[in-house]
């Protein structure tokens, strides 16, 4: 059975109860290793959304750049010599 991709929320809510989980420090060394390389995938999955998301928003943010600029040349009268 695959595993269903997690969003960035369900990823940073999950590793967040793994960060309290460790930091009472009542888990056996066995758990607690266990948590830490889930928590660390967990980061590893948050930072890529993270990244893929940032690389999106500035997509975007060029795009909406690029068409303000071409729309003020169009809107800039010519100048006569």
């Amino acid at each position: 059975m695959a595993r269903k991709k997690l969003t960035y929320e369900e990823a940073a809510a999950e590793l967040k109860r793994i960060t309290d989980a460790l930091a009472k420090g009542d888990t056996s060394l066995d758990e607690t290793v266990r948590l830490y390389e889930k928590g660390m995938e967990l980061s590893k999955l948050c930072t890529g959304l993270l990244d893929e998301y940032d690389g999106r928003i500035k997509k975007v943010s060029a795009k909406l750049e690029k068409e303000s600029a071409a729309e003020a040349d169009e809107d800039e009268p010519e100048q006569q010599d």
